[in-house]
């Protein structure tokens, strides 16, 4: 993978990184929806939202049209919604893997150099 597939692969996550984006896209599922049927869905002001819907589409995940005085949006691709239900289910099985335990600093391991100079 080259690095502007790369910057693009992380400006992907990026716009998933919000817990108001990802609701956005449950929310649109499969349909087309009013930004007044999706703004209600989140608790704060309808600026606010329609910032979160302008970052999922320049990211590309949702597209908009308007429709009079109104604009709709709509998931770009299944895709989308297949990669949002990976993610959950990967964190998901994180989550459940996570030690309690303290695991040791790097600075607190040798360096796998030093541990094979001391073995030859």
């Amino acid at each position: 993978m080259d690095i502007p597939e790369r910057e693009l692969t992380a400006a992907l996550f990026a716009a998933l990184g919000s817990e108001y984006r990802l609701r956005i896209l449950d929310f649109l599922g499969a349909r087309e929806r009013c930004v007044c049927e999706i703004a209600p869905q989140l608790p704060t002001s309808f600026s606010v939202v329609s910032h979160h819907l302008s970052v999922l589409e320049q990211a590309g995940l949702i597209e908009s049209r308007r429709d009079g005085r109104w604009m709709r949006y709509r998931v770009t691709e299944p895709a989308v919604l297949r990669l949002v239900t990976a993610a959950r289910q990967l964190a998901r099985r994180a989550k459940s893997g996570r030690r309690t335990a303290r695991r040791p600093k790097a600075s607190d391991r040798p360096c796998c150099s030093k541990d094979r100079a001391g073995r030859s």
